[in-house]
């Protein structure tokens, strides 16, 4: 993000100071992907962070509130996948209504499924494996059939997080009760029907954390898993996409580094003020301010990357990007085989290189995954889109 620079603009009167798009066959932004990468380096550092790195950074002065709340804020990158997800999801069925005058949700469904299903389905199986063998990561069968109906986020509102390294599906979840209903909702009632939508999910979300909190719901995970208290950020995609449909907003590069610092302590401050990440019972008016600052931080760092021009040396994060999904289903695995090898290969308890290890090797997998699980059916799912997006 740092080098980011913008291409050369053009005059527009646009409301939002935007220049209008030039109409192609295919829609893609690729510094989104920038973007879907950093929101995963937000999760993996909040998911690996290790502990003994608080203490060296302690030893630096940091007070411990700040070091938390910033590894706590790490899991404010769940947020922006679905703030982003939303957004694209609705601006592609945007132009695909313009483009065949219809949704054709069947193929929608398909396209779905091909992209989530196989990676999510093929990594559960592997779990359930590595359980039968190693007694400390059985899943239990509740927890497993959830899962497997895509709804593991509400096994999950109801229990602790497990000791297991699956737990962090519950977002999978989450967005596929919202790709269920979404193309629906547009096809049936338009523009005007989804503006109006999103502002009532947005209340719905609002109303659902002071109710929630009001009834003695910890934050962490009975509220942020639960899928009626965080659907704030996908309507926030849906809006974002109806007013910027079409353009690109025209920002100098200092503004948009500034609004991508703004939005992770928008983060911090959710975190370490409002608490909205720790497993305790945080009074309601706390919580959603917690949670505005938290929608504020989702804009903030998606209008700091939105229209932006990646430099050559950022097609690695460009790619990164692009399997960002497999980074994030394998992350906790690969911690776990990290803390294998350190402590039976290594017998060393606290390696130094544990987390850039932790990175390479889900980068490793991710990489895997993506060119020989995904990739076949990301080339079959191409049958069934009206409006190209990114390349296979």
């Amino acid at each position: 993000m740092a080098e980011i620079a913008m291409k050369p603009e053009l005059d527009t009167s646009s409301d939002i100071s935007a220049q209008r798009e030039r109409p192609t066959a295919r829609f893609y932004r690729p510094e989104l992907d920038v973007l879907r990468f950093f929101a995963f380096l937000m999760v993996f550092f909040g998911h690996v962070w290790p502990q003994r790195a608080t203490a060296i950074v302690a030893s630096l002065g940091v007070p411990l509130t700040i070091i938390h709340g910033a590894v706590d804020s790490g899991s404010s990158g769940v947020f922006v996948f679905f703030m982003l997800s939303s957004y694209l999801i609705t601006e592609l069925l945007l132009r695909e209504k313009e483009k065949t005058s219809t949704i054709h949700v069947k193929a929608y469904y398909v396209r779905r499924i091909l992209r989530i299903w196989p990676l999510y389905f093929l990594f559960l199986g592997l779990a359930f494996v590595i359980g039968l063998f190693v007694p400390i990561y059985r899943l239990p069968g509740k927890e497993i059939a959830m899962m497997l109906l895509l709804s593991g986020n509400w096994y999950f509102t109801q229990h602790v997080w497990g000791l297991g390294f699956v737990s962090h599906l519950w977002s999978i979840s989450v967005e596929e009760q919202f790709y269920l209903i979404w193309p629906v909702f547009l096809k049936l009632g338009g523009r005007r029907a989804l503006r109006t939508g999103c502002v009532a999910l947005i209340v719905l979300s609002f109303v659902s954390l002071f109710f929630l909190s009001r009834r003695g719901h910890p934050a962490n995970p009975a509220i942020f898993a639960n899928s009626f208290a965080i659907c704030s950020f996908f309507a926030l995609g849906g809006i974002t996409a109806l007013w910027v449909h079409g353009r690109i907003p025209r920002l100098s590069f200092p503004i948009r580094v500034l609004l991508a610092i703004s939005g992770g302590l928008l983060f911090l401050t959710a975190s370490t003020v409002c608490r909205i990440h720790e497993m305790a019972l945080i009074p309601a008016g706390r919580l959603m301010t917690g949670y505005l600052l938290a929608c504020l931080g989702c804009l903030a760092m998606f209008f700091g990357f939105l229209g932006a021009t990646v430099p050559s040396w950022g097609r690695v994060l460009i790619y990164l990007g692009k399997i960002s999904y497999g980074l994030y289903v394998y992350h906790l695995l690969c911690a776990v085989i990290t803390g294998w090898f350190e402590k039976d290969v290594l017998h060393h308890e606290h390696w130094p290189l544990s987390f850039p290890f932790t990175f390479l090797l889900t980068v490793l997998f991710a990489g895997l995954s993506y060119h020989f699980l995904e990739s076949p059916f990301l080339r079959l799912k191409e049958r069934f889109v009206f409006v190209q997006s990114r390349r296979v």
